[in-house]
C-alpha cells in the first residue's frame, strides 16, 4: 500500500514513525533522530523512496505541493478580487457621495430622475448608444434592455397572430382544404352559407325579398372578430411586461438596490399600473367601434375584393362543369387541337349550371361582403 500500488494517491504515500509511551516527552529534535535511526536499520529504507519517509522529508513535500497548489489557485482568485473590487466600485458609485442633508438626498434623487429620463427616452426612440444598450453575442436581456425593439418584436407577433387567429372561423370553400387543424376553427362555406340564411332572417328590416340588410354584413363582421379582443389585451399586458423589465434594469443600472426597491414599489410599479389599466381602456375604445356599430368604408378595395372572390369562385365552377361534360378546362383546353364534343349538352349543362338563385345569390353575396368588409 505504501507504494502506492493498491490504493494509488495522486501525491503517493508518506510513512512516519509515531512515539510511543516511553518517548512521549521527547522533545521535537529528539523525535526526529529517533526517527532517522529507526529508518535507517529498518526494511522502508529499501521498499520506499527516502524522500517518502520521516517529518522532515514530508514537510519539504507538503510545502511543494501547497506552493504548487498556491501557484495554479491564485490568478483565479486574483480575478475573482478584482471582480469583487470592480462591483464594490460599481455599488460606491451608485451609493454616490454621502447624503446625511436633505438638499444632498434632494440632489441625489434629481440625479437619478435625469439618468432615468434620459435613459428612458433613448429606449423609446431606439437610439442605443449608451454602454447600457450594448449587446454581446449570446446576450439574454438585449431586448429586454433596447424596449423600442422589444416592443416592435411584440408588435410584429401581434399582427401575425391576428393574420392567422385573427378571425373567430376560417370559411373554406367547398372544393378547397382548410389550413387550421382543428374542426372548430373553420367552416366549410354551403354549411356556412346556411348559417348567413339564418341570420338574414333574424336581421330582416326594410329590404326588399331577395335582398339583404346591410347590417347583416355588421353581425358577421362582428362575429369574425370576437377573438380580436383577447388577442389585443394580451398585446398590452405584454407592452407592459416589456416596459417594466426595461424599467427595472435602468434603475438597477443608475442606482443602489435599496433606493431601487423604494422608487420600483413606491412611484414607477403603480405609475406603470396605470398606465396598463388606461391602455386596455383605450384598446376598447379603439374595438368597440369594429364590434358594435354598423359596417361602413369608402374603401374601393371593397368592391374590387368581392368581384374577385366571385370571380374567382365562377371560373372554377365555370370549369368543373365544363370538364364534367367534356373533360376539358378553360385553362387546360388546347386551341390547336380539334375535340369532339356534345355542344347541345354541353351549352345545357352550362345554361343550368350558371343560372342564378336570387335567394341563393343573396345569401353569398351578404357572406362575400362580411369577408372583403373583414379584410378592408
Amino acid at each position: 500500500m505504501a507504494q502506492n500500488e493498491n490504493v494509488k494517491l495522486n501525491l503517493g504515500w508518506h510513512v512516519l514513525r509515531n512515539k510511543s509511551h516511553s518517548t512521549a516527552d521527547d522533545t521535537i529534535e529528539q523525535r526526529e533522530e529517533r526517527e532517522i535511526a529507526f529508518f535507517a536499520d529498518s526494511c522502508w529504507r529499501d521498499s520506499l523512496n527516502p524522500s517518502q519517509l520521516g517529518v522532515g522529508t514530508l514537510r519539504d513535500r507538503l510545502r511543494n505541493a501547497l506552493w504548487k497548489q498556491i501557484y495554479e489557485g491564485l490568478p483565479g482568485v486574483k480575478y475573482e478580487v478584482q471582480l469583487g473590487i470592480k462591483d464594490c466600485r460599481a455599488k460606491l458609485s451608485h451609493l454616490g457621495k454621502s447624503r446625511s442633508t436633505k438638499r444632498e438626498k434632494h440632489t441625489y434623487l434629481h440625479r437619478i430622475s435625469e439618468n432615468l429620463s434620459t435613459m428612458v427616452r433613448a429606449a423609446i426612440d431606439g437610439v442605443y448608444s449608451d454602454r447600457f444598450f450594448a449587446s454581446y453575442p449570446d446576450q439574454q436581456d438585449a431586448f429586454e434592455r433596447r424596449l423600442r425593439a422589444n416592443v416592435q418584436r411584440v408588435l410584429t407577433k401581434y399582427a401575425g397572430r391576428m393574420c392567422l387567429d385573427g378571425h373567430a372561423l376560417e370559411i373554406v370553400e367547398d372544393d378547397s382544404k382548410p389550413t387550421r387543424g382543428s374542426s372548430s376553427k373553420y367552416i366549410m362555406r354551403s354549411v356556412y352559407l346556411d348559417v348567413v340564411k339564418k341570420l338574414m332572417v333574424e336581421c330582416r328590416g326594410r329590404e326588399l325579398p331577395g335582398t339583404f340588410n346591410p347590417l347583416v354584413v355588421g353581425d358577421l363582421f362582428s362575429r369574425q372578430c370576437q377573438p380580436w379582443e383577447k388577442i389585443t389585451q394580451n398585446l398590452a399586458e405584454q407592452v407592459h411586461e416589456a416596459a417594466a423589465t426595461t424599467f427595472n434594469k435602468i434603475i438597477n443600472e443608475i442606482c443602489d438596490d435599496n433606493t431601487r426597491t423604494r422608487l420600483m414599489k413606491g412611484i414607477i410599479q403603480p405609475s406603470l399600473h396605470q398606465l396598463r389599466k388606461d391602455l386596455k381602456i383605450k384598446l376598447d375604445e379603439l374595438l368597440k367601434p369594429h364590434l358594435s356599430i354598423h359596417p361602413i368604408t369608402y374603401n374601393h378595395y371593397l368592391t374590387e375584393s368581392v368581384q374577385k372572390i366571385q370571380g374567382d369562385r365562377h371560373d372554377r365552377a365555370f370549369d368543373d362543369l365544363s370538364f364534367k361534360t367534356c373533360g376539358l378546362t378553360s385553362k387546360f383546353a388546347d386551341t390547336r387541337k380539334m375535340v369532339d364534343v356534345d355542344l347541345r349538352n354541353l351549352l345545357q349543362t352550362l345554361k343550368d349550371g350558371t343560372r342564378p338563385n336570387v335567394e341563393e345569390y343573396s345569401v353569398s353575396l351578404a357572406a362575400d361582403v362580411a369577408a372583403a368588409y373583414y379584410k378592408v
